[in-house]
């Protein structure tokens, strides 16, 4: 065995070490070069570090360094109220307007009627107080008959007007009279029923189409 190759080995290997702990002393600044190279550990921000921030904030504003000539000048209140979110304006109690409730249209026996013929016919559509203009032209009856308002319009699938319904007793029989000329011209059926005994909804169609 060459034991002088393995001293030289040996010493050779401690001469690396110490140059390379040598050169490790300098890049810590260990070796009186001055210069700090060594990189900083990344602190870990903390929860509450936004509420020292905010601390640090108020303590400043008290001692008056924010009122320092290079300090730039913060409304806390309008830091704050920058970040929300708009909110509507609202009127003062006063000045609201006060509810009106809606107003009822079918009332009694004319909501009951108007249950009997949805009821009884199945398949048409019943419109409450139309104008006698609406189903009849403009020559056929008069101006003042004209504004005479119907109590039902009974309507096919189509829209197509089939009969005329009012309950008894009606205000004047020369206007009666004439608002069955207007609607058999148009050959709508007027039908007039005793608000006292309303028929039974199977009845109705015989009473709208005629026996």
């Amino acid at each position: 065995m060459d034991w002088m190759k393995i001293v030289a080995g040996f010493v050779i290997m401690m001469v690396v070490i110490m140059v390379w702990f040598r050169v490790m002393k300098q890049i810590r600044g260990d070796g009186g070069s001055g210069v700090d190279v060594t990189v900083p550990k990344r602190r870990k921000r903390r929860p509450d570090q936004g509420v020292n921030d905010l601390e640090r904030f108020i303590q400043s504003h008290r001692t008056g360094e924010s009122e320092r000539p290079n300090a730039m000048a913060v409304d806390p209140v309008a830091a704050a109220t920058s970040a929300l979110p708009a909110r509507p304006v609202f009127a003062p109690v006063g000045m609201v307007p006060a509810v009106i409730s809606a107003p009822v249209l079918l009332a009694g026996v004319h909501r009951l009627l108007y249950l009997i013929l949805k009821t009884g016919l199945p398949g048409h559509h019943v419109f409450p107080r139309v104008m006698l203009r609406d189903l009849v032209p403009a020559a056929t009856a008069r101006a003042d008959v004209g504004a005479h308002a119907i109590a039902f319009v009974v309507c096919k699938s189509d829209f197509s007007a089939v009969a005329a319904i009012e309950l008894a007793p009606l205000a004047d029989s020369v206007r009666t009279e004439l608002v069955q000329r207007a609607l058999a011209a148009t050959g709508i059926r007027h039908v007039i029923l005793d608000g006292s005994a309303l028929p039974r909804p199977a009845a109705v169609r015989a009473l709208v189409y005629g026996a």
